[in-house]
């Protein structure tokens, strides 16, 4: 009588180590990438709505746009009414007549996203008031 296998050979567990190590190769990578992409969605979002609040801000009867300060993930800004994604932080500043802004990310070292409004100039990557430009 022949006997019954039990289990899987050598070559069988080899395989399917092969087959899942290039899938996860394959995925990791893609996922890094999506994970980037959602930090600098969330710089663009908050320097979505700091422009907004500073509109707010403005014809609430201050007639002037605020220009200085930080905007942070655990801080609401009492003249704003706003507070940043987290690990994401926003810096006003003064621009000519208007504002300037820029967003880093904790978990982007060196990479940030620009937006200005008011006097022509250019603020790091943004050249065009109101157009929201990032770097990397």
């Amino acid at each position: 009588m022949p006997t019954r296998r039990v289990g899987f050979t050598i070559v069988e567990l080899l395989t399917v180590i092969v087959v899942v190590s290039v899938l996860a190769a394959l995925a990791i990578p893609r996922f890094l990438r999506a994970r980037e992409r959602a930090y600098y969605a969330s710089m663009i979002h908050d320097l979505n709505v700091l422009q907004n609040m500073e509109e707010i801000y403005y014809h609430n009867g201050a007639f002037s746009y605020k220009t200085g300060g930080a905007v942070t993930d655990n801080v609401v800004d009492p003249d704003l009414n706003m507070m940043a994604s987290k690990d994401v932080t926003i810096t006003l500043g003064p621009h000519g007549a208007g504002w300037a802004a820029t967003a880093t990310h904790d978990a982007l070292p060196g990479q940030e996203c620009n937006v200005f409004w008011g006097a022509a100039g250019t603020v790091g990557q943004a050249t065009t008031p109101g157009q929201i430009t990032c770097s990397g």
